[in-house]
């Protein structure tokens, strides 16, 4: 981050903490030396990250916005958001954005494993749950496809709906196995193609 070596005195004076509190105490004695008027502006662009750095660490809750007001207050120096924002990323720090964060609660949590425990997730998918109530994810075969779906679900709905019943299911691989078209037949059960 900074060109000397942090030990050396170049690097112990380069470091902006260190302009700061000279700075602060020529204001409060004036036993410090002034060295406002040889600051350069790679300098003062330096001890603004900084400051920020600091700022940001201490408050981890600040958005940019937050920090280019606490700058523009404290120094007087205007700075857009974007600019904050940017130097912040620079130096690996993210302004934080409670207000888009949801904090996720034990309810949050309880529903979220209730929902884990649905038996089908998708049509290639199929969660099959053992006596310990572990939850285990396969691909879905040509077999578990007939086993799970067809005999324990479709069948039973056909011989509610009656003889107008129209199967109909996308094209997946398991979808279309041999195994389902015997199974489907069987059943004499019509599929929609």
């Amino acid at each position: 981050m900074w060109a000397y070596p942090t030990g050396s005195i170049r690097g112990t004076w380069n470091h902006p903490e260190c302009h700061l509190r000279l700075c602060q105490r020529f204001q409060d004695d004036g036993n410090g030396v002034d060295v406002t008027t040889q600051v350069t502006p790679e300098l003062q662009r330096r001890m603004r990250t900084g400051i920020w750095q600091v700022a940001a660490k201490r408050n981890r809750w600040s958005t940019a916005s937050d920090l280019s007001r606490q700058l523009s207050s404290a120094t007087g120096t205007t700075v857009s958001r974007q600019t904050v924002y940017r130097r912040l990323g620079h130096i690996g720090l993210y302004a934080r954005r409670p207000v888009r964060c949801v904090l996720i609660t034990a309810t949050h949590c309880r529903l979220r494993f209730t929902w884990s425990r649905a038996c089908i997730m998708d049509t290639t998918t199929v969660v099959l749950c053992d006596v310990f109530r572990r939850v285990q994810s396969v691909m879905m075969t040509g077999h578990i496809y007939r086993d799970v779906i067809l005999e324990q679900h479709v069948r039973l709905f056909r011989g509610t709906m009656g003889a107008e019943f129209l199967f109909m299911d996308d094209n997946a691989r398991s979808h279309r196995a041999n195994i389902v078209d015997e199974c489907l037949q069987s059943e004499d059960i019509t599929r929609m193609d």
